[in-house]
């Protein structure tokens, strides 16, 4: 069994990769505390690195997935 069997979407891929790049930016913001730019660029680096793999751990853990199987695929 393949552990990090995708478990994203296309779209959702994007749309985590543009919510990366906001907390990136906001993280790297210098009216933040330092410890909410830490926050801040810990949720951009998981988000970006989920979008590039396509596999959400807490996916997983939830047993929850929004990319479409191909077997389950009438066409």
């Amino acid at each position: 069994m393949n552990r990090l069997a995708k478990n994203l979407s296309q779209a959702e891929r994007v749309v985590r990769a543009v919510v990366g790049v906001v907390f990136l930016f906001i993280g790297l913001s210098p009216s933040l505390s330092p410890a909410w730019s830490t926050i801040m660029l810990l949720l951009a680096a998981f988000v970006l690195i989920t979008a590039a793999v396509s596999y959400c751990p807490l996916y997983t853990l939830f047993n929850f997935s929004t990319e479409r199987s191909k077997t389950n695929n009438p066409e």
